[in-house]
């Protein structure tokens, strides 16, 4: 059966006569947390915007890394994804947006795969304000892009762990899983900190959510990536995408300690540069990863996604996405 959750006007909350499609309050369309200005970066949790307008191919990228990917989209025109959302979409691919797309345009896109659980991607701890978020990959071509939604508040002053998932928070998908097939209805930002934008670094993009609809589930691989400069960058190709490197070379720090300030792991681009992987992505749920001194790592997995001021890694699970694997918290 599939699931269909949509993002309506405040007070209808209630059942659609039509088979599993259930109604959510919201205000119409997709709006931001009422707090003017918020973004999906903050602290705690990460989550920013992608996108490269002029981006094109990114070097050195390989593998498709998805089965039981989706259809193609659609003709404009009525659709339960318009109805759901309160207006009409045009329909995109994942691949269309994360290259090159205006903001504030209403996209439907079809048959997108999930690369990550939907988690807390940003938190602002003096309003209690909970981003939600989860990533996705064009089910046909290397691109990927974050979808994200404000859920309800959590208390003034408190922490992440209490962003809710109460009955009136239902108007975020919390049952996202990786290689979830959904179809997605919302419109297109992009976002970079000021910090970011004086490096010259580009906006990530991103589709702020008003339906998803969940079609069925499958698998998802990252996609190998040997052009780690590229990933500094921000390149478009791979924005949003889950990657992978291998055999990366780390930069140890305090006699051969993998692991530098707040997690951070820094591996050699080799041209002077670093390219960090983090661990926000899992850090509140299950702690920090942890490694013997001089690792030597076969591959680390993550979400190649602007965090603050930074294109990093993120990692989804201090286990599956580290070889060897996390010393503490892994069976």
């Amino acid at each position: 059966m599939k699931n269909f959750i949509s993002f309506l006007s405040i007070g209808a909350i209630g059942t659609i006569a039509t088979a599993a499609v259930v109604s959510l309050a919201l205000s119409t369309g997709c709006t931001s947390d009422p707090d003017d200005g918020e973004n999906p970066s903050g602290n705690g949790g990460s989550g920013n915007n992608p996108g490269n307008p002029d981006g094109g191919e990114g070097a050195n990228g390989s593998g498709t890394g998805n089965s039981g990917g989706g259809g193609g989209n659609d003709e404009p025109g009525d659709h339960p994804i318009d109805e759901a959302c309160g207006y009409k979409t045009n329909p995109r691919t994942v691949a269309d947006i994360a290259d090159k797309t205006d903001e504030g345009q209403a996209v439907r896109i079809i048959g997108a795969i999930a690369t990550t659980k939907t988690f807390v991607a940003s938190f602002t701890k003096n309003k209690g304000s909970c981003l939600w978020a989860f990533f996705v990959k064009d089910p046909d071509t290397n691109r990927g892009l974050m979808i994200y939604r404000f859920g309800d508040n959590a208390p003034v002053d408190s922490d992440l762990t209490q962003c809710p998932k109460s009955s009136q928070a239902n108007k975020v998908p919390f049952d996202i899983q990786p290689g979830d097939i959904v179809d997605i209805g919302g419109k297109t930002v992009a976002y970079a900190p000021a910090a970011a934008t004086a490096k010259g670094l580009p906006k990530q993009r991103q589709v702020e959510l008003c339906a998803v609809k969940k079609q069925s589930s499958g698998s998802v691989s990252p996609v190998v990536v040997t052009d780690l400069g590229a990933l500094v960058e921000g390149n478009a190709a791979y924005q949003g995408l889950l990657v992978q490197i291998n055999n990366p070379e780390i930069e140890y720090v305090d006699g051969g300690k993998v692991l530098g300030p707040y997690g951070v792991i820094k591996v050699k681009v080799g041209d002077g540069r670093f390219l960090e992987v983090h661990n926000k992505f899992f850090y509140v749920e299950t702690g920090s990863q942890q490694f013997d001194n001089n690792t030597t790592f076969q591959h680390i997995i993550g979400i190649s996604h602007l965090d603050y001021d930074n294109w990093v890694i993120q990692p989804r699970d201090r286990c599956t996405d580290f070889s060897p694997q996390s010393t503490v918290g892994c069976n």
